[in-house]
């Protein structure tokens, strides 16, 4: 049984640091342990648990939105500051939910097919397209 969580990630202040989502909690705790700046604040981490995708991601959005965690982009109002921010491969893969690995893999067969900004070393990605990127992989799923 696939289980839909939303979770969120407290400092020992009770400062809300990061609220996602995952169908795989524990893999996706190791993907912020090894890619996050954050992690090593967490102190606390509440659970969320949802019987649809669509529910899960719908609470994640209002949760973002009023909860206002300090270290998400997604749904927050720093879309609003910066409309169009960059992302790193780390960035891409954190948001999708997936390692590195898996984004460069991801790229290898055709599943990223998200072309980085011409000329870019590291390579970026414009916010914008990563973000319509990722709602159509959603849907496809």
């Amino acid at each position: 049984m696939t289980q839909h969580i939303l979770y969120r990630h407290y400092d020992e202040n009770g400062t809300l640091l990061y609220i996602g989502v995952s169908l795989s909690f524990f893999e996706r705790l190791t993907q912020h342990k090894c890619h996050s700046t954050w992690f090593n604040a967490i102190t606390t981490i509440k659970l969320q648990r949802f019987s649809t995708k669509p529910q899960m991601l719908s609470a994640e959005k209002k949760a973002i939105k009023k909860e206002k965690p300090i270290h998400n982009v997604q749904h927050s109002d720093l879309n609003k500051i910066i409309p169009n921010p960059v992302f790193t491969i780390s960035q891409v893969a954190e948001k999708i939910g997936v390692s590195r690995r898996q984004i460069y893999k991801m790229i290898r067969d055709g599943r990223f097919d998200l072309k980085p900004i011409k000329g870019t070393k590291p390579r970026l990605w414009h916010g914008k397209a990563v973000q319509e990127w990722i709602e159509q992989w959603l849907a496809q799923k």
